[in-house]
């Protein structure tokens, strides 16, 4: 328990008990009134709160109780007359100083005995009382000290700077009575406004009531003012913004309690490693997790997040070495040998990749050791035909390499290596078959979602398909590793073209940016569009041996899976799709890829307005008197600040925004990320969420961008590089009339896609429609990314056979949180039923 305040003091007491001092000296300060035990406890609760099935335990190691001053005078003479009250005053000063804490609170007792009103006794008994934790006693001398003094006028309250109500107060804080603490906080900073330990002290008191607004008020003012406490207010204040999600503002405060050497900084290079962590800040949070575990080399907490973040970043080995070494500190964590499963799976492949398959084997094996609760359980049926090589790797997943080809027009050109892994229905008696999934993007892995299935689908899907999950080429572990040019290199070129691309170098420079992917990746590079990806599925389809499959795609998904269905569709049972766009939009006249264009940007405005709408009281930080959306056009002028933290990229504002829109459930971090970036310059919250969009390195060309231009080129082959260039020019102007709020984050950037005209694929020579596959659509109305007219188009004027199942939800996909949408699902996937009329309607469920 630390009382090092009270101890402050008794020592400034002892000084003025000892000089006779009948002046006011400055008042004594305060070091460290935390209470570690609880602080320890509170901590926990707030991380379990914020990290799910992820605690934290801080790194504060316990404080031993302050030793009590050695002595500096020889002891006075046992009495052998009779004193005066003073005298026992003095021997009871004496005693405590030389250790002898009966003989303290007796003598001092002695003088209250001889007299009753002597208030400075019961101020320095109170404060003994409060060393030994006897904090009934202390508020009872207290009270009496108030009773005789309640103006504060005893030498001993003036020596100290502190009024009974203050030393009363903390007797109340260290027994857990915060109601009567604070209020004689409120007391004692009333009768002297400039007392910033009772601030800081009573910030604590809020701070362990969980009152944050109020403990984040009273910290800010100790600093003002100036306390000794100021680092320490830093570290606590830092926690609180930690706790809210506020990472800027966190890592800002943890930075000034380090460098302020407060108590816990420590804990504060752990806390600011979390911080960098869930910004994406990887390369900050290993630095700042090494210091922590530097100083507390067991926190097995520290360990993972380390972990965590090297595996971010596609560092297995480091990752690996740290979750090892966690799991070695806490055996029984259940959540890190998950974790420590899917990297040993995911390195697993990499040697796969390179024919390495003894140690491909022993990283499956170790990842099925870590984690098989269930696995033994969910074998291939009996009558298989699989001739994929399937390895048990934990989490009832099992994790393959399949070889396909690398050009499905040139089989002389080679082959690359699909990461591919299965989770075997939970019953396999009732098992349909094969249901292959994809997340979307395009460039979300597909691996995740075999693996943690509960987070994706309803248990029904579970229970009756082997689920299939695969990365698609040029994602994640599958070949080849995408790049076009050293980050940030395609932004430099094109950075350097101003306005309109229609000079013949600029051209020349559009040319070097788009062949900066073939330089990487050599021919591949052009060759991960979405129809060979939808061949890759085949294969693996091919290689379970499996006739048939069923496929639930995701966003991007919906696309990939009309290309599977078109090139395939004897070889599909039942496809279902969420979030789906149009992938084949109207484009024969510039009139009409307006309209197309208008249709698929009205959501982003729509739900930025919308979100923006929603902060309708007070309490929300960007209200301004119930006008937020004049709010966010002040703030949208230094959204050139998301751009400069995210390396100059000049779309990381945008992304930011837009980014916050996917789910309702998002826009208070957009209020609070556009006030921070208005009120503080502070960009840190959007920038999460650009990272979030982007790769480890925000400059490096997207993968996105980059599948969708090579399709683009597939389906639209008559829209040259002129056209492209041109309908560039018309759109961006429009969009400035027709969508402001977007257009306040200034986007516009001169795009390489016109040029990849240089190796597009070739066209598609069939209608993309499904070949009359049977796709059930989820179409929703208030989706933010993907427009519902979007839906509408696709399940009835580019599918041949689709159904529009539409419901209403501010987010973007709905399955599985949808019960009517649910049933709808699983009718099409399990019973290979579709709804008896073209278009039927869910009602939202919250």
């Amino acid at each position: 328990m630390k009382r090092l305040w009270a101890v402050a003091l008794i020592l400034g007491m002892m000084a003025l008990a000892a000089c006779g001092d009948t002046t006011s000296p400055e008042p004594a300060t305060v070091s460290d009134p935390v209470n570690a035990t609880n602080l320890d406890a509170t901590v926990e609760a707030r991380v379990q709160e914020t990290i799910a099935a992820q605690p934290t335990a801080t790194s504060t190691p316990q404080p031993t109780k302050t030793p009590a001053p050695t002595a500096t005078h020889t002891p006075a003479p046992a009495p052998t007359a009779t004193l005066t009250y003073e005298e026992y005053f003095e021997l009871g000063v004496d005693s405590y100083e030389n250790d002898e804490i009966d003989n303290a609170i007796t003598n001092l007792s002695k003088a209250i005995e001889l007299n009753p009103d002597y208030v400075d006794a019961y101020y320095f008994r109170g404060l003994v009382y409060i060393i030994e934790e006897d904090y009934d006693k202390a508020i009872a001398d207290y009270t009496k000290a108030i009773e005789l003094d309640p103006n504060n006028n005893s030498e001993i309250a003036k020596a100290t700077g502190a009024s009974a109500y203050f030393l009363r107060a903390g007797a109340y804080y260290e027994n857990y009575d915060y109601d009567a603490a604070i209020a004689d906080f409120d007391k004692a900073i009333e009768m002297n406004p400039g007392h910033s330990d009772a601030y800081y002290l009573r910030g604590e008191v809020h701070y362990f009531d969980n009152n944050d607004d109020k403990a984040i008020a009273d910290f800010t003012k100790a600093i003002e003012l100036n306390s000794d406490f100021a680092a320490d207010a830093y570290y606590l204040r830092g926690e609180i913004y930690y706790f809210k999600d506020d990472y800027g503002k966190a890592i800002a405060d943890f930075t000034t309690a380090i460098e302020s050497d407060s108590d816990y900084a420590g804990d504060a290079y752990y806390f600011r490693g979390e911080a960098h962590y869930f910004i994406n800040d990887y390369d900050s949070a290993i630095a700042d997790f090494s210091v922590a575990l530097a100083l507390y080399p067991d926190d097995s907490y520290a360990y993972y997040f380390r972990g965590d973040s090297y595996y971010l970043k596609g560092d297995y080995d480091s990752a690996i070495a740290d979750f090892e070494r966690a799991i070695k500190l806490d055996p029984a964590d259940a959540d890190i040998k998950t974790y420590l499963a899917e990297i040993y799976a995911l390195r697993g492949y990499i040697h796969a990749k390179e024919d390495d398959y003894d140690s491909a084997t022993a990283d499956f094996n170790r990842a099925f050791e870590l984690d098989s609760d269930d696995a033994a359980g969910k074998k291939a049926p009996e009558a298989s035909a699989e001739k994929i090589d399937l390895f048990p790797c934990g989490g009832g997943v099992e994790c393959g390499i399949l070889d396909a080809p690398a050009d499905y027009r040139n089989p002389e050109a080679g082959s690359i290596k699909i990461a591919v892994n299965m989770r075997r229905a939970d019953s396999p008696d009732e098992r349909i078959g094969y249901l292959f999934v994809n997340p979307g993007g395009p460039g979300e892995s597909g691996l995740w979602l075999p693996r943690y299935p509960e987070h994706v689908f309803d248990d029904e899907l579970v229970s009756r398909f082997d689920i299939v999950g695969f990365d698609p080429r040029g994602v994640g572990v599958s070949d080849p590793e995408f790049a076009c040019g050293a980050p940030g290199e395609r932004l430099a070129l094109l950075g350097a073209i101003d306005g309109d691309i229609d000079m013949p170098e600029e051209i020349a420079v559009g040319e070097a940016a788009a062949n900066l992917c073939i330089q990487s990746m050599g021919p591949v590079g052009a060759l991960l569009h979405s129809e060979y990806v939808a061949r890759d599925m085949d294969e693996i389809r091919k290689a379970l041996g499996a006739e048939q499959i069923s496929y639930l795609g995701f966003s991007y998904g919906s696309a990939l899976g009309v290309w599977y269905a078109t090139l395939f569709p004897d070889s599909v049972r039942a496809m279902v799709v969420d979030g789906a766009d149009n992938p084949v939009d109207e484009a024969n006249t510039q009139q009409e890829r307006i309209e197309e264009f208008f249709e698929e940007s009205a959501p982003l405005e729509e739900n930025l307005k919308r979100a923006l709408a929603a902060c309708d009281s007070p309490e929300c930080p960007i209200y301004n008197d119930g006008d937020p959306i004049g709010y966010y056009y002040r703030a949208a002028e230094k959204l050139h600040l998301v751009n400069d933290a995210a390396g100059g990229v000049p779309y990381a504002a945008f992304l930011g925004v837009v980014s916050t829109l996917y789910d309702e459930e998002e826009w208070p971090s957009l209020w609070q990320g556009l006030h921070e970036l208005q009120d503080d310059d502070d960009p840190t919250i959007l920038l999460g969420y650009v990272m979030w969009q982007l790769d480890d390195d925000p400059t490096a060309v997207n993968f996105t961008g980059h599948v969708n231009c090579l399709d683009s080129f597939a389906l639209k082959p008559k829209l040259d590089r002129a056209t492209r260039l041109d309908d560039s020019a018309v759109f961006d102007a429009l969009s400035k009339e027709r969508y402001p709020l977007i257009e306040a984050s200034d986007f516009d950037f001169p795009s390489a896609c016109p040029f990849y005209d240089q190796f597009a694929p070739e066209p598609l020579g069939v209608p993309l429609d499904g070949s009359g596959v049977p796709v059930l659509v989820v179409g929703n109305r208030t989706d933010p990314i993907t427009s519902f007219g979007e839906s509408e188009e696709f399940a009835f004027e580019v599918l041949s056979n689709g159904y529009l199942l539409e419901t209403s939800h501010a987010r973007h996909g709905v399955y599985p949180d949808n019960e009517c949408v649910n049933e709808y699902v699983h009718r099409a996937l399990i019973d290979g039923v579709y709804p008896d009329e073209r278009r039927v309607f869910c009602e939202r469920e919250d």
